[in-house]
């Protein structure tokens, strides 16, 4: 399927149950955790990117959820 591992394919699918309005929150917080310099100077404190808010395995946990609980839950997450 495409080069897809099974493994690939079967997390993909369980990950689709998640809202398209909550993977619009996730995509906008995504985007501002890459810092936003040009800059070529290299942090003195490693990367200087900071740990995302959303990671697979959390977003697992909100699976069962229906969209607004999903929404819900994750809009507190992105605001902190």
């Amino acid at each position: 399927m495409g080069g897809w591992s099974r493994e690939a394919v079967s997390k993909y699918k369980a990950l689709s149950k998640i809202d398209s309005e909550v993977w619009e929150l996730i995509g906008t917080e995504s985007t501002k955790v890459v810092p936003d310099t040009d800059d070529d100077d290299v942090p003195a404190t490693g990367t200087g990117v900071p740990k995302p808010k959303f990671s697979e395995n959390l977003l697992r946990n909100i699976l069962d959820l229906d969209p607004g609980q999903q929404l819900e839950l994750c809009g507190y997450l992105a605001k902190g």
